[in-house]
């Protein structure tokens, strides 16, 4: 049996359950900076640049370099001329990088037969030669130098060829062709105040610059890529070159993985549990002292059949499962797509306008992107911004017409506390966001005043006087300045039930009525719906609303009505496919259930005792002082849906709440082994 889909928490009841807080978004990381910059510092402005002398240095390296060896006949004829002048003083060219470094020292040059003839004298240990470095300005104690290009080709090297010294006093030695030898380390350089001549048996080579920084670690690369080749030759002989590379046999590739992921559906075939099974499985939790006065039902909505019962025509305070009442009678009454609408007309004087009320409550005073308690609910601005384009701004006074409903705005059994606590406001035609001083929470207090406040903010934003607002009649056919569009009646009876809203009930009661030609009034609205539901074939019998919403402590429903309304919904189709009409009309209250220990009214419970019904609980919830009610439906471990309503008074919410929260959970454990 699949597991049942569990949305993120709602809103709670309004007057009781608290709403689960939304998801906080963390705001994006600032993205990194680039390193290019620092990878190439400026060199200071005045100081020679290091680039340009390296690439002076490459430019007369690879001139040097670009002559061709001499022939063996050319080589001859240097060596007769070299053996003629043998007393001549032997030189070498030197690059224009070394004579621009013997400028700033002294320079010893030595007949080479002195040195061929003469002992060495001992010097101690053999020097270093170190370059000399040009002296780094007083105000740039520290130089930087760009970062070299390892990935650069070399220059490739050769050794002198004879072409290389001619212009120079004296004749030039000859030397042997020869290959050109691989590039040792560079020897080490020797100090500044001295410069040796090169050995006579050295062969002749054009000046280098300084090998790169990154020389010594390329080395370090290849020899570290020559270990890694003979360690995996090692291995290839150990296990297999095939194996090695890849050759060898490989396991064969695992089927591909189906995905059908689907929510699968409750069937008829489910066993039905029977009465004695239900019984006994319910006896220890419904004798809990803890539901004080207790009345329940259980059904099997496919036969019809009342499977188990306890007090089932009693009638009992309510609380908001009389919401289920409500609702059902206005998605049987009412046009599922029907749209409530705030208007603002022309008035009787020059300059003045009517904010006419049309029952909705969910006129936002927010603006822009924010959201109030009621999902999709049309913004005062926008109407504002109509009615300026259509007046031109020219504005000076506001009137409101609440003419739409009529009689008392209190119902019996509410009291001003309810008003300042939040649960409530007196129900007017139009109001903003419910009446709440704050449009962002489900329990916020109330305005004693909503319609002219909804009216003094309208008179704000279009720049006429606050203190001038008044209530009255909007003139017959009079002209339309801009209008505002609710939600759906089907979306609005689903949010109605998800968070248990009193106001947003009373204003579909009132509807109920007007479309059933009832005074919109409590008495009116109360007459409205039992009318519609018992014309239904819905027994009522016991059944007496005072308010459309369950606040009010002189309501009395029973077990048996909120069930037999919640069975109607969950017909099964017929042989040939379709629902029974009752049932089609109020499938969408099934979809407004809140889901037990994840949405709505019932997201923070469900917990301990009760945890084996999370997920498999649906039910409307109802708490008032001494009065806790739970109506929905319920899937049985064996995949079977059942109806049931359970009503408790005398015993306050802290023990009946956790008490009916077992009894549900029970049924929902049915058939276990």
């Amino acid at each position: 049996m699949s597991q049942p889909h569990k949305p993120r928490g709602e809103d709670s009841e309004s007057g009781v359950d608290e709403p689960a807080s939304e998801p906080t978004r963390l705001p994006a990381e600032a993205g990194e900076q680039g390193s290019e910059a620092s990878e190439q510092p400026e060199w200071p402005a005045g100081s020679p640049s290091p680039v340009d002398d390296a690439d002076e240095a490459d430019a007369e390296s690879s001139e040097s370099t670009a002559q061709e060896w001499p022939t063996e006949e050319e080589a001859a004829g240097a060596s007769e001329a070299t053996a003629q002048s043998a007393d001549v003083e032997r030189t070498q060219q030197i690059s224009r990088v070394e004579l621009d470094e013997g400028l700033n020292q002294e320079t010893v040059r030595t007949d080479t037969r002195e040195v061929r003839d003469e002992p060495e004298p001992d010097n101690g240990p053999p020097t270093v030669r170190i370059p000399p470095v040009p002296p780094a300005p007083v105000e740039q104690p520290t130089e930087q130098f760009a970062r070299p290009d390892f990935a650069a080709q070399p220059s490739p090297r050769r050794s002198a060829q004879p072409s290389d010294f001619f212009g120079l006093t004296g004749s030039q030695p000859v030397v042997p062709a020869a290959e050109p030898a691989r590039p040792d380390p560079a020897p080490a350089p020797a100090p500044p105040a001295e410069t040796q001549a090169p050995e006579r048996d050295e062969q002749p080579q054009a000046p280098e610059r300084d090998e790169q920084p990154g020389a010594p670690r390329r080395r370090r690369g290849l020899i570290a890529v020559a270990l890694v080749a003979v360690v995996a030759l090692g291995v290839g002989a150990a296990f297999g070159i095939p194996a090695l590379f890849g050759g060898g046999p490989r396991a064969a590739a695992p089927a591909p993985v189906q995905l059908d992921p689907r929510i699968e559906p409750v069937t008829g075939t489910a066993p039905t549990p029977d009465q004695q099974q239900l019984s006994e499985a319910l006896a220890p939790v419904v004798s809990n002292p803890a539901l004080g006065e207790f009345g329940g039902v259980v059904m099997d909505p496919a036969s019809g059949r009342t499977l188990w019962k306890q007090n089932a025509g009693r009638p009992l305070v309510p609380a908001s499962t009389g919401k289920l009442l409500t609702a059902g009678a206005a998605m049987i009454a009412l046009d599922h797509r029907h749209r409530f609408t705030t208007k603002v007309v022309r008035g009787d004087e020059p300059g003045s306008v009517v904010l006419v009320g049309g029952g909705d409550p969910t006129l936002s005073a927010l603006s822009g992107d924010e959201q109030s308690v009621y999902p999709a609910a049309p913004k005062l601005g926008k109407l504002v911004q109509e009615v300026r384009e259509a007046t031109g701004g020219e504005v000076t006074s506001v009137t409101v017409d609440t003419s739409r409903y009529t009689g008392r705005q209190l119902a019996p059994g509410w009291v001003p506390a309810d008003v300042t606590g939040g649960y409530i406001a007196p129900m007017q035609p139009v109001m903003l966001d419910g009446g709440r001083v704050d449009p962002t929470k489900a329990v916020s207090p109330r305005s004693k005043t909503p319609a002219l406040d909804a009216g003094r903010e309208l008179a704000k934003r279009l720049g006429a006087p606050e203190a001038g607002v008044k209530t009255g009649t909007a003139p017959e056919d009079a002209r339309v300045l801009g209008e505002v569009k609710s939600a759906t009646v089907r979306k609005m009876t689903r949010t109605l039930l998800q968070h248990s809203d009193n106001v947003l009930a009373e204003a579909l009661g009132r509807q109920v009525a007007i479309a059933t030609g009832h005074q919109p009034s409590f008495s009116g609205t109360a007459e409205a719906v039992h009318e519609v539901l018992t014309e239904h074939g819905f027994d009522l019998s016991g059944t007496r609303m005072v308010d459309a919403n369950g606040l009010s402590p002189k309501d009395r429903v029973t077990p048996r009505a909120l069930g037999s309304v919640l069975a109607a919904t969950t017909v099964p189709r017929g042989r040939d496919g379709t629902l029974p009409k009752r049932t089609r009309e109020l499938r969408d209250l099934l979809l407004g259930l809140p889901v037990a220990g994840s949405s709505g009214s019932l997201a923070g419970r469900y917990e301990q005792a009760a945890a084996s019904g999370r997920g498999w609980v649906r039910a409307k919830t109802g708490t008032l002082t001494d009065v806790n009610g739970l109506a929905g439906t319920v899937v049985t471990s064996q995949g079977k849906l059942l109806v049931f309503a359970l009503i408790s008074n005398g015993t306050s919410s802290a023990v009946a709440r956790p008490a009916l929260d077992r009894v549900a959970a029970t049924l929902s454990g049915v058939g276990s082994p």
